[in-house]
């Protein structure tokens, strides 16, 4: 078993997607810094900083997701259209 999988218990929460999700910014960037840890993924550490994340939501934000449930950020995808 990979050693970056955690054991969890799964409960069922409504959950939200938000297309604007501007507002989230420092939700997402304190949940990566959070995920995103030098022990974890060594080479994705080097780009998970504020100004990489903010280029996301700068350049295409119709393809930055926020998962929200319960009035709290619980994922995101942040993506750009090539």
């Amino acid at each position: 078993m990979d050693t970056w999988i955690k054991s969890f218990v799964l409960t069922f929460v409504p959950l939200f997607i938000v297309i604007d999700a501007l507002g989230n910014l420092p939700f997402v960037i304190s949940l990566g810094e959070e995920l995103f840890t030098s022990e974890e993924f060594p080479i994705l550490y080097r780009t998970w900083d504020a100004y990489e994340v903010t280029d996301y939501f700068t350049s295409d934000p119709d393809y930055c997701l926020v998962a929200e449930s319960e009035g709290r950020v619980v994922g995101f995808v942040l993506s750009h259209y090539y």
